[in-house]
């Protein structure tokens, strides 16, 4: 499914060409943390911290974050390492490639697959597909053939989004849609293949904090 492209990859959404300190990547970890401890209400207990670390979303996001850190500094074969790991323990599939930008939330990470660059603060449900359908080889900022996603996105369920797309700042996908063409900033789309519809989007800000994990 993934198209070959070149193996120097920007490392960040807002210095694209200079890979990642330790420090960085440390940070990003702890911005992940910090989303979902914000979205799944988890009070800053020893359990509800014990609980954050152990959850597979978390583990998901933290190993990605040092194959990455590994693969900008041409370690590739460490790099890779670590993606297969990740791969077996919690599920996902995050490519040592890919770039993601900080307070990423992945919910379920089983069958979620991610090459292509995604902004801040977005939020992936199981099995949701981001990567190249070997349609269109043009770079649009997420790598030869690959999406690129903005800020604050929700992408649901099952949802596949193939190719060299743009997803706005701020829009949402639903669940179980096949995103074919672009989604303008704050936008809701649905469907296969997916649409933009006339509905308001929803504020999942606002409803994802409904279990507290004391």
């Amino acid at each position: 499914m993934i198209c070959n492209r070149n193996e120097s990859r920007s490392s960040s959404s807002n210095n694209a060409n200079v890979p990642p300190s330790v420090y960085q990547t440390i940070q990003n970890i702890k911005s992940d943390i910090k989303r979902m401890r914000e979205l799944m209400n988890v009070t800053p207990s020893f359990s509800g911290t014990v609980f954050l670390l152990l959850s597979p979303s978390i583990m998901a996001m933290h190993l990605y974050r040092w194959s990455f850190y590994l693969y900008s500094k041409h370690l590739h074969a460490a790099g890779r390492l670590i993606w297969l790991f990740n791969h077996y323990l919690t599920g996902a599939d995050i490519s040592p490639e890919s770039i993601i930008g900080p307070g990423c939330y992945i919910g379920h990470p089983v069958g979620t697959v991610i090459t292509g660059k995604l902004g801040t603060k977005v939020s992936l449900f199981g099995s949701a597909i981001l990567g190249g359908g070997c349609r269109d080889e043009s770079d649009i900022g997420g790598g030869a053939g690959l999406p690129l996603v903005g800020n604050n996105v929700f992408i649901g369920v099952n949802t596949t989004i193939l190719g060299a797309i743009r997803i706005g700042d701020g829009a949402q996908v639903g669940a179980c849609s096949l995103v074919l063409e672009d989604i303008p900033p704050g936008k809701l789309a649905f469907g296969n293949p997916a649409k933009v519809r006339d509905v308001k989007p929803i504020d999942y800000e606002k409803v994802a904090g409904i279990t507290k994990h004391e």
